[in-house]
Formats: structure tokens, sequence, C-alpha cells
């Protein structure tokens, strides 16, 4: 597998992401293969300021092809000379080291990096990693959602299983485009669905924690924007059952005594 041509001629600090599901790890070397910044453990949001202000367009940087790699790809191509992603195969190779540990790994990537030793993958622009999102997005809804499901057997006889799920992606964009573009319902929705999940959401982000009251107002609140809150009375929501009709009054009272 061919490596990737770095720009060496700018590039004078190798730096390796060792990246996680809740953390990566930052480290680098020189041309000479030198520490030149030991291995560092950062949450997400804190490395992108450390980014900001710590990277350089001296610097080259390597990270492996993992599920989040594209948003830190973008992150860093402004800041740096150089952002490679690795192909998995290299990375496997640090992974077999009888030592392992994130810094030994961070370090090896970084070395190879300088070496000009990385199996690059390539990286699609915007508008392929988009078309990607929306056929992976089209195949979770036909697993699990009965509507999509009976449209992709239908189309699938006829058209192959390749052809359909682009066909399903297509009508699964523009059945999505009026809730993104008008705040329109969308009419294949599972409203118990729905309704656990926008309690899920404001129970993390939309109300004061451990005010019961103000979620499920809340909650009533967004149904009624999308115009649901006539078809549902409960919700059950880790392992409890809140019955809905009886919050309608007090959200209507709430409403009123807003407007006057």
């Amino acid at each position: 597998m061919p490596t990737t041509e770095l720009p060496h001629t700018l590039a004078t600090r190798f730096v390796a992401l060792d990246v996680h599901r809740q953390y990566l790890v930052v480290g680098a070397v020189d041309i000479e293969q030198h520490v030149v910044l030991t291995p560092r453990r950062l949450g997400f949001a804190a490395f992108a300021e450390w980014a900001s202000i710590h990277l350089t367009h001296a610097d080259a940087v390597v990270l492996e092809a993992t599920s989040n790699a594209w948003l830190l790809y973008d992150q860093l191509q402004p800041l740096v000379a150089e952002v490679v992603v690795a192909h998995p195969q290299a990375v496997k190779l640090i992974a077999a080291a009888r030592v392992k540990t994130d810094s030994r790994d961070t370090i090896k990537l970084a070395s190879r990096l300088s070496a000009n030793l990385i199996p690059a993958v390539w990286v699609p622009p915007q508008a392929v990693r988009e078309l990607r999102a929306l056929v992976e997005a089209a195949w979770v809804a036909v697993e699990h959602h009965p509507h999509w499901k009976a449209q992709f057997e239908r189309l699938s006889g006829r058209i192959g299983k390749q052809k359909a799920i682009v066909a399903i992606a297509r009508k699964l964009l523009v059945a999505v485009w009026p809730v993104l573009a008008q705040q329109e319902a969308d009419t294949n929705a599972q409203v118990e669905a729905v309704t656990r999940k926008l309690l899920n959401w404001i129970s993390h982000a939309g109300a004061t924690p451990g005010k019961r009251r103000d979620r499920l107002l809340l909650l009533y609140q967004y149904l009624d924007q999308l115009g649901l809150s006539g078809e549902v009375e409960q919700v059950k929501y880790r392992g409890a059952t809140y019955r809905l009709s009886l919050r309608q009054k007090a959200l209507r009272e709430a409403q009123k005594g807003s407007r006057t």
C-alpha cells in the first residue's frame, strides 16, 4: 500500500493523535524522531482549544480512520501543514506491540509519520461524506422503522438492494426536508419514539435537572409545535410512566397566563 507524500520542507514537527471514544492522546516528534511533545490526554473540547493555540503550519498531524476522523480532519486542516488519516492497518501494527500504552502508541504513530511510513486513506470531500451519511441513515431507518422497511423490501425485489437503499436515502431526505426547513412533523414518525427521544433530550439539556414538572410542560410544548400533542396520552421513560394528558391543561393555562 502506498504511503502518503508529506511536505517535509514545511513540516518540522510530527504530531500523532491516539483517538478514543471520550478522549484523545496527543504527542509529537521532530524529523529526527526525538520527542518534542510529551503525550498528554485531552477531552475533545479541550483539544479543540489546545489545537488552536499550539498547532502551527510547521506541523504535520496523523490520526486513525475512526468514526470521528473527518470531524477532527476538518478541525485540524486549517491549522497545520498536513493532516494524514492513517489506514487502520498502520494502527493495527502498533496495537499488536508487546508493550501497549496510549503514550507509546502515540509516539510510535508520530515516528512513523516523520519517517513517511503511514499508509493513508483517501479523504472524501464534504459532499461525498454527506451522501455516505445519508445512506447509512437509510440503512438504520430500514432496520428499525416499519414504514422504511416495507418500502425497502418492495423496492429491493424489483431493482436490487443497492439501488433500493439509494432510493430509500432519497425518500428519507425528501421526508426530512420539511421537518428541518419548515418545522413540520414527519407523517411517518412513530409518535411514541419521538416522545421518548424528546423527553430524553429535555432531561439532559432542555430543562433544569430534577424538575419533573418543567420537563413535562416543555415536552408538551414541543409536541404541540409538532402537532403531536393530541396523539400522546402517556410516555414510558426509564421504567416510569408519565401521563401527559394531565399536563395539557396546565400547559394551556401557563400559555394563557404568559399572554395576559
